[in-house]
């Protein structure tokens, strides 16, 4: 392990989610911008390697 922080993937995605959903309530919305290249917080956890 040395020095790397290592996390559960499905944990890291459940805590996204909720986050998520938690913007969600509150009527906060990330408006993506194809031009921009961005991605939700969701999409780019989804994105990395297992």
């Amino acid at each position: 392990m040395g020095k790397l922080v290592r996390f559960n993937l499905d944990e890291v995605m459940a805590w996204a989610r909720r986050c998520s959903k938690e913007m969600e309530d509150h009527g906060i919305e990330v408006a993506q911008d194809p031009r921009q290249d961005r991605r939700s917080l969701l999409q780019a956890i989804a994105k990395l390697p297992a």
